[in-house]
């Protein structure tokens, strides 16, 4: 099991490679006098930052910039697509690929402010380079460093590698906030309003072709289909819905603990006589349809498509809507790798146990 979390895990690593800076010399290539925007795989995988002449001095990097002899490009990257660019651009000989150095600097900045929320990168980049004279080298959100590909749109606690001169960076403190407690701060307003907002949807009846009566998502699954959503939209209207790692985690540890003891609460009561008076067959009953189904499903994952355990577990879990059972997994497994596969099953399962348990209280009352 270790030898297969281990190979699960080097698999994330190159899934997402680590990201490195470089300063490469272009030396003999056919792709002399091209624009440097058009060169193969930029901006997908590479990106180039910044321009020096064979002097070292910084040349503006816009959409019009051409590749020049002995230029000097200053690019970040995956080790590997570095290699490859650096045999596309004619440096070939290991002295011609050399650490970044020159005027620039890297610093690293926390995204607290709202004001470059929202705004795709590509419109954003431009602006820092002419505004400021600074580019964004990487993004790294949820502990995964990606490039600042055009598309990405920044969000509150994304963490911004920024290249530019040591007087250029002074102005990204005020640009990004890099502000933990500015992030501490509760969004109070946009909470209350998502929880209406999933409340109102999950009341909603949902019109069923050939059922006398229409279905409801109810509080929890309106919620829940309102929690993707605007978190999906993050910001609108002068409103952001974020809440930090540790809020969340309390927040949800809380839920548990008060769901599970509102349970106890209704079910302690009448437990023993139930037992007593053939509560046995029924636990029993419970206990086979929550295993059986289960252990067929964990079966055909690994028998069949060849699923990984620790996937497995997570997609278990999530069928179960069972947060305990992904903390116990990724305990025992002493790893996060569950939990994405939890997080995928989790909600489709929430909205088809809501939906299916309706539908077939108004099927088998049509039987009867």
């Amino acid at each position: 099991m270790d030898q297969e979390i281990a190979s699960v895990s080097e698999q994330q690593r190159n899934k997402y490679p680590p990201l490195f800076d470089r300063t490469l010399i272009v030396g003999s290539t056919e792709h002399i006098g091209s624009k440097i925007c058009d060169l193969p795989g930029q901006g997908q995988d590479y990106v180039v930052v910044y321009v020096h002449d064979k002097e070292g001095s910084i040349i503006p990097l816009n959409e019009q910039a051409l590749l020049a002899s002995d230029m000097r490009l200053h690019v970040w990257g995956s080790e590997a697509k570095l290699e490859e660019l650096a045999k596309l651009i004619g440096a070939l000989d290991a002295d011609k690929i050399s650490p970044g150095a020159g005027p620039l600097s890297t610093r690293s900045f926390l995204v607290s402010t709202t004001e470059v929320l929202g705004k795709a990168l590509r419109t954003l980049q431009r602006k820092l380079r002419q505004e400021h004279g600074i580019a964004i080298a990487s993004v790294t959100r949820s502990g995964i460093e990606s490039l600042p590909f055009g598309h990405i749109k920044l969000r509150l606690e994304d963490r911004v590698t920024v290249v530019g001169t040591e007087e250029a960076l002074k102005a990204a403190p005020k640009i990004f906030g890099n502000s933990r407690r500015a992030l501490g701060k509760a969004q109070v307003l946009p909470l209350f309003l998502g929880i209406f907002l999933g409340v109102l949807v999950g009341s909603l009846p949902l019109t069923v072709p050939g059922l006398p009566t229409g279905v409801k998502l109810g509080v929890a699954g309106g919620s829940l289909v309102m929690g993707i959503v605007l978190s999906r939209v993050h910001h609108f209207a002068g409103l952001t819905w974020y809440m930090t790692t540790g809020a969340n985690l309390l927040l949800r540890e809380m839920g548990i603990l008060l769901f599970l003891g509102c349970v106890g609460l209704f079910a302690g009561k009448d437990f023993v006589q139930s037992v007593l008076n053939g509560g046995v067959l029924w636990m029993s009953m419970g206990a086979i349809i929550t295993f059986v189904p289960l252990f067929l499903a964990a079966l055909l994952c690994r028998v069949l498509w060849h699923i990984d355990y620790p996937a497995i577990c997570g997609l278990l879990a999530g069928s179960m809507t069972d947060p305990p059972a992904l903390a116990f997994s990724m305990q025992y497994l002493s790893t996060n790798l569950p939990a994405s596969s939890y997080a995928t099953v989790y909600p489709l399962t929430m909205i088809l146990r809501i939906l299916a348990g309706q539908l077939l209280i108004i099927f088998l009352c049509g039987l009867s």
